[in-house]
């Protein structure tokens, strides 16, 4: 679903704000010290032989992050910093932020130290931040996008100067430490859940937002870094953790499915969608993969197939966010309806399918968040998800995109085919894709695997 700024209750916010004017709110705000440490401890660095500090910190943002709100009721267990920085590879980071009315607490943990600061910002700015760059990038999107509504005045810039203050102001502390992570793994509460981490801008953005050449010049975060989300860091430890005999790669997909009307709900077909699972399932062996389209991509399939066997599990069809579903609450993908099923697949219903897939891949719009968690709780390893818009076009490209490099390319290495796959599409000369709503709003969840445990496809 589109995200628009403009209409979000209880936030004062003109479609015409400018840069500046959110640059001011950003940089103005009083903030107070983080529970447990000392006034002037605000920002802090300690390497492993200073673990007691460490440890303060860290104990410190997981009791503030246990507030967030989970509908499965994971993770409220509290990790040592000792066992959490034995799970953190040598190439990768855990960033954890959890902004409040006092201020945006950030704690960067890397296998060889820590880092923490409190940035002067509170939830609420940057909840107004986050959703006018979110906007920025759904109202970029084509008009035949993977959500129930049309998007109109279509933006052709990206608002950097916010991106670039978003950085500045909850990262930019953090930089050294977070330098050489190939993966970044995001626990976040509250606002901190929307920030686009990959489209922020990493240094002072130069020329005019509007033109391609600027933006494909623009030091990018999603340049340096590949994000990963995860509902908890007890949900994170559950799937590093885990271990998972050879078994061959099996292919199941559904797309282009039947869509159910109701009501005033009318959705339109995709085309890319059917496209998106036919070249995807094309990467498998006719006997490794199993194919539902049209009336047979529906709920009711999903829910018999036997999905245990699946270790990558595809969907292409629209998606919804919470409130967008009729007679039901939070997110859905939509597929075909039955006799016995209205074609909402909803995120509670994915939360009790049993899955063991290693990667999901919900390409839809709003699949980010609590339908992403969802997949986890139901016991897949990893995937991708859509947060906000995209276009029907731009979805099939990517994940075609993505899949390919991780079966031919990378060993099944997600990581280094998410970033394989993005700079296949940045490297296209046509404008679309130097704005970056091309590659922005996709993102990884849980822990996608740095090498499958297949033996053939």
């Amino acid at each position: 679903m589109r995200h628009d700024p403009s209409k979000f209750e209880g936030k004062i916010y003109m479609p015409m704000i400018r840069s500046a004017a959110l640059t001011a709110l950003l940089l103005t705000s009083a903030a107070l010290p983080i529970q447990g440490l000392q006034a002037n401890d605000s920002q802090g660095q300690i390497s492993s032989f200073s673990p007691a500090t460490g440890e303060e910190a860290f104990n410190e943002i997981q009791h503030l992050l246990r507030t967030l709100s989970n509908p499965w009721g994971e993770g409220g267990e509290i990790i040592s910093l000792i066992d959490a920085q034995a799970m953190v590879r040598e190439d990768e980071a855990l960033l954890m932020i959890a902004p409040s009315e006092r201020g945006t607490y950030v704690v960067v943990l890397r296998r060889d130290g820590v880092q923490w600061h409190r940035a002067d910002v509170s939830n609420d700015q940057l909840s107004t931040a986050a959703r006018h760059l979110r906007g920025e990038l759904d109202g970029s999107q084509g008009a035949t996008h993977r959500g129930p509504d049309p998007v109109v005045d279509m933006r052709e810039s990206f608002d950097r100067l916010t991106a670039w203050t978003v950085y500045s102001r909850l990262l930019g502390p953090l930089e050294a430490t977070m330098q050489g992570a190939r993966r970044v793994t995001v626990i976040a509460s509250e606002a901190a859940q929307s920030v686009p981490f990959s489209a922020l801008v990493t240094a002072p953005p130069e020329g005019e937002d509007s033109d391609p050449v600027a933006l494909r010049a623009t030091s990018w975060l999603g340049d340096r870094h590949v994000f990963a989300s995860a509902p908890s860091l007890s949900q994170w430890r559950k799937a590093r953790s885990s271990t998972q005999a050879a078994r061959p790669h099996f292919y199941v997909g559904f797309g282009d499915p039947a869509l159910p009307q109701s009501g005033a709900l009318a959705y339109n077909r995709l085309p890319q969608t059917r496209t998106e699972i036919m070249q995807v399932a094309g990467l498998f062996s006719a006997d490794r993969q199993t194919v539902r389209l049209g009336d047979q991509a529906s709920e009711q399939s999903v829910k018999s197939e036997g999905l245990e066997r699946a270790t990558i599990l595809h969907f292409a069809t629209i998606g919804l966010a919470e409130g967008r579903v009729p007679t039901h609450g939070g997110p859905a993908l939509v597929l075909a309806p039955s006799a016995s099923e209205d074609g909402w697949l909803t995120a509670g219903e994915v939360a009790s399918l049993q899955l063991t897939a290693d990667f999901v891949i919900a390409s839809g719009c709003s699949t980010y968040g609590e339908m992403a968690d969802a997949f986890l709780h139901a016991g897949a390893r990893s995937g991708l998800a859509v947060d906000g818009a995209v276009s029907d076009e731009m979805a099939a490209e990517f994940v075609t995109a993505l899949v390919a490099a991780a079966i031919e390319e990378t060993d099944g290495d997600y990581v280094r085919a998410f970033q394989i796959a993005r700079a296949k599409l940045r490297a296209r000369p046509d404008n679309r894709y130097a704005h970056p709503a091309a590659w922005a709003q996709f993102g990884l969840f849980g822990d996608p695997p740095i090498a499958q445990p297949h033996t053939a496809r």
